[in-house]
Protein backbone atom coordinates (compact mmCIF):
# COMPACT_ATOMS: atom_id res chain seq x y z
CA UNK A 1 0.00 0.00 0.00
CA UNK A 2 0.90 3.31 -0.40
CA UNK A 3 3.14 2.85 -4.05
CA UNK A 4 3.61 5.21 -6.16
CA UNK A 5 0.93 3.68 -8.27
CA UNK A 6 -1.68 4.02 -5.30
CA UNK A 7 -0.62 7.72 -4.75
CA UNK A 8 -1.20 8.54 -8.78
CA UNK A 9 -4.86 6.93 -8.74
CA UNK A 10 -5.74 9.19 -5.41
CA UNK A 11 -4.66 11.64 -7.22
CA UNK A 12 -6.73 11.67 -10.19
CA UNK A 13 -9.66 11.30 -7.68
CA UNK A 14 -8.55 13.84 -5.33
CA UNK A 15 -8.65 16.20 -8.73
CA UNK A 16 -12.15 14.77 -9.66
CA UNK A 17 -13.50 15.66 -6.16
CA UNK A 18 -12.03 19.03 -6.06
CA UNK A 19 -13.79 19.85 -9.31
CA UNK A 20 -16.96 18.75 -8.32
CA UNK A 21 -16.87 20.77 -4.84
CA UNK A 22 -15.45 23.88 -6.81
CA UNK A 23 -18.39 23.29 -8.78
CA UNK A 24 -21.03 22.65 -6.39
CA UNK A 25 -20.18 25.96 -4.77
CA UNK A 26 -18.69 28.04 -7.35
CA UNK A 27 -20.49 27.35 -10.83
CA UNK A 28 -19.59 30.84 -12.05
CA UNK A 29 -15.91 30.23 -11.73
CA UNK A 30 -15.77 27.60 -13.76
CA UNK A 31 -18.67 28.96 -16.74
CA UNK A 32 -15.86 31.89 -16.86
CA UNK A 33 -12.86 29.38 -17.16
CA UNK A 34 -14.94 27.20 -20.31
CA UNK A 35 -16.10 30.40 -21.51
CA UNK A 36 -12.69 31.86 -22.06
CA UNK A 37 -10.67 29.10 -22.97
CA UNK A 38 -13.51 27.92 -25.94
CA UNK A 39 -11.90 29.81 -28.47
CA UNK A 40 -8.31 28.95 -27.83
CA UNK A 41 -6.81 25.73 -28.51
CA UNK A 42 -8.19 24.02 -26.09
CA UNK A 43 -9.36 20.65 -28.21
CA UNK A 44 -5.53 19.41 -28.02
CA UNK A 45 -4.78 20.01 -24.34
CA UNK A 46 -8.47 18.06 -23.80
CA UNK A 47 -6.96 15.36 -25.47
CA UNK A 48 -3.53 15.19 -24.24
CA UNK A 49 -4.76 15.40 -21.20
CA UNK A 50 -7.30 12.54 -21.41
CA UNK A 51 -4.63 9.92 -23.02
CA UNK A 52 -1.83 10.86 -20.17
CA UNK A 53 -4.79 10.24 -17.53
CA UNK A 54 -6.28 6.72 -19.16
CA UNK A 55 -2.64 5.78 -19.36
CA UNK A 56 -1.76 6.40 -16.30
CA UNK A 57 -5.15 4.50 -14.87
CA UNK A 58 -4.14 1.47 -17.60
CA UNK A 59 -0.89 1.64 -15.79
CA UNK A 60 -1.90 1.48 -12.09
CA UNK A 61 -4.94 -0.53 -12.52
CA UNK A 62 -3.44 -3.87 -10.74
CA UNK A 63 -2.95 -2.35 -7.93
CA UNK A 64 -5.71 -0.63 -7.01
CA UNK A 65 -8.86 -1.96 -5.14
CA UNK A 66 -11.16 -2.39 -8.24
CA UNK A 67 -8.25 -2.53 -11.04
CA UNK A 68 -11.25 -4.03 -13.61
CA UNK A 69 -13.36 -0.71 -13.27
CA UNK A 70 -9.61 1.24 -13.38
CA UNK A 71 -8.48 -0.26 -16.03
CA UNK A 72 -11.79 0.02 -17.91
CA UNK A 73 -12.05 3.61 -16.97
CA UNK A 74 -8.16 4.06 -18.76
CA UNK A 75 -9.84 2.71 -21.72
CA UNK A 76 -13.25 5.01 -21.61
CA UNK A 77 -10.70 8.21 -21.05
CA UNK A 78 -8.26 7.10 -24.03
CA UNK A 79 -11.39 6.13 -26.59
CA UNK A 80 -12.54 10.07 -24.85
CA UNK A 81 -9.72 11.24 -26.49
CA UNK A 82 -9.68 9.68 -29.76
CA UNK A 83 -13.66 10.96 -30.20
CA UNK A 84 -12.54 14.46 -29.54
CA UNK A 85 -11.08 15.20 -33.00
CA UNK A 86 -13.60 12.98 -34.65
CA UNK A 87 -16.65 14.81 -32.81
CA UNK A 88 -14.79 17.73 -33.99
CA UNK A 89 -14.23 21.23 -31.78
CA UNK A 90 -17.39 22.71 -33.36
CA UNK A 91 -19.50 20.59 -32.18
CA UNK A 92 -17.86 19.82 -29.17
CA UNK A 93 -17.99 23.54 -28.51
CA UNK A 94 -21.62 23.49 -29.05
CA UNK A 95 -21.78 20.71 -26.59
CA UNK A 96 -20.05 22.29 -23.64
CA UNK A 97 -21.92 25.80 -24.60
CA UNK A 98 -25.56 24.00 -24.12
CA UNK A 99 -24.33 22.45 -20.42
CA UNK A 100 -23.31 25.56 -19.20
CA UNK A 101 -26.53 27.10 -20.31
CA UNK A 102 -28.71 24.40 -18.11
CA UNK A 103 -30.20 25.35 -14.96
CA UNK A 104 -28.05 25.63 -12.10
CA UNK A 105 -29.61 22.59 -10.53
CA UNK A 106 -28.83 20.57 -13.01
CA UNK A 107 -25.05 21.41 -13.39
CA UNK A 108 -24.89 20.87 -9.70
CA UNK A 109 -25.95 17.30 -8.97
CA UNK A 110 -23.28 16.61 -12.30
CA UNK A 111 -20.85 18.01 -10.05
CA UNK A 112 -22.37 16.47 -7.05
CA UNK A 113 -22.10 13.31 -9.08
CA UNK A 114 -18.10 13.98 -10.13
CA UNK A 115 -17.18 14.51 -6.39
CA UNK A 116 -18.89 11.55 -5.18
CA UNK A 117 -17.58 9.42 -8.41
CA UNK A 118 -14.06 11.30 -7.33
CA UNK A 119 -14.15 9.89 -3.96
CA UNK A 120 -15.12 6.24 -5.17
CA UNK A 121 -11.58 6.52 -7.27
CA UNK A 122 -9.91 8.02 -4.09
CA UNK A 123 -10.89 4.84 -2.56
CA UNK A 124 -9.88 2.64 -5.04
CA UNK A 125 -6.67 4.09 -4.91
CA UNK A 126 -5.94 1.58 -1.92
CA UNK A 127 -3.98 3.94 0.42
Amino acid sequence: KGTVMNIIVFLIGLLISIMGILFIFKPSYFKKIFEKYLDKNWLLWAILIRVVIGILLIFVSNETRYPLFILWLGIVVILSAILLPIIGKERVTKLIKWWLDLPAFVTVIWAVIAFLFGLFIIYSANI
